[in-house]
């Protein structure tokens, strides 16, 4: 449910979101929810709307080993 209520805010560009980008792997981006961890990246855009690629939701834990991945 958190991943969701998150996602769902990001598409609703609210404010306030736990939203950094990884370092060492531009242009990547890691939100938080809860203990879960959605790793996004850029993609194709289409006639003028932004899209953005969910490539991963790990657990906190594994956040490291899944990052060395991508």
């Amino acid at each position: 449910m958190q991943v969701k209520a998150a996602l769902e805010a990001l598409g609703a560009e609210q404010h306030g979101l736990d939203l950094k980008a990884l370092v060492g792997r531009r242009p990547w981006l890691r939100l938080r929810a809860g203990d879960y961890r959605i790793l996004l990246g850029p993609s194709a855009a289409t006639k003028g709307e932004r899209s953005i690629l969910v490539a991963r939701v790990v657990n906190r834990r594994q956040l490291e080993k899944a990052v060395r991945s991508l």
